[in-house]
């Protein structure tokens, strides 16, 4: 038989009273006054009042000091808070808004490269360095793409130049010379890194990839 615990169920609603109404006051898009944001609320108030509906939930944190009931309803209090406040694409009901990738940080400008090799007909070839030699994972060519980006383009940089700009050639050409090994039908003569550009602001229908080479280098070469 169910024994409504008419104490702790009138604090739950209070409770529940109180955050609806300080979310409104800092939610910039008045979720909770939609009707999917006012059936949100609702199903947290039921889901909050269950435990007054019991016998042994309400006996149990009858047995908490003041202190520590104070404390637990700050922590739902902050939950619900968290839940009914912000921006809704964050909504997931019933766990509380996640954000580690915050509504503040709009996407911009995405940039990532690509290894292209050139054949001798013509040809661009996709390269991945990753499978090329197995025991470089991604983590380490993005530390090439960092080198690239550093040094900058290949026609600002002196050909007299050491360090980064010679760490980069020796890496393309290594690139393609392992690509002609394992691939001897179709082999390169030269290998490109190539700087990809997507505006992530634009529509869906506008947004296209714009590559630019910043660096060539021939296989064969110096080694």
């Amino acid at each position: 038989m169910i024994q409504l615990d008419r104490g702790l169920l009138a604090r739950i609603t209070l409770l529940w009273f109180a955050c609806c109404a300080a979310a409104l006051l800092v939610d910039p898009h008045a979720w909770l006054i939609s009707w999917r944001g006012l059936t949100e609320g609702i199903l947290w108030l039921v889901i909050l009042s269950l435990p007054a509906c019991t016998r042994q939930v309400p006996e149990w944190i009858a047995g908490f000091p003041h202190r520590h009931r104070r404390f637990l309803a700050a922590v739902l209090a902050a939950v619900l808070f968290g839940q009914l406040a912000g921006w809704e694409p964050e909504r997931t009901f019933p766990l509380v808004s996640w954000r580690m990738f915050s509504s503040k940080r709009v996407l911009q400008t995405l940039t990532f490269f690509d290894y292209v090799g050139d054949t001798s007909d013509g040809k661009h070839i996709t390269l991945n360095p990753p499978r090329l030699f197995p025991s470089i994972n991604h983590t380490v060519m993005m530390g090439l793409a960092n080198l690239a980006e550093e040094t900058g383009p290949q026609s600002t940089v002196d050909e007299q130049a050491t360090g980064d700009a010679q760490r980069l050639r020796s890496a393309l050409r290594a690139i393609g010379r392992m690509h002609n090994r394992l691939n001897p039908t179709a082999p390169v003569g030269s290998v490109s890194l190539v700087r990809c550009t997507l505006d992530a602001r634009a529509p869906a229908a506008d947004r296209h990839v714009q590559r630019q080479r910043v660096w060539t280098v021939p296989v064969a070469g110096e080694p």
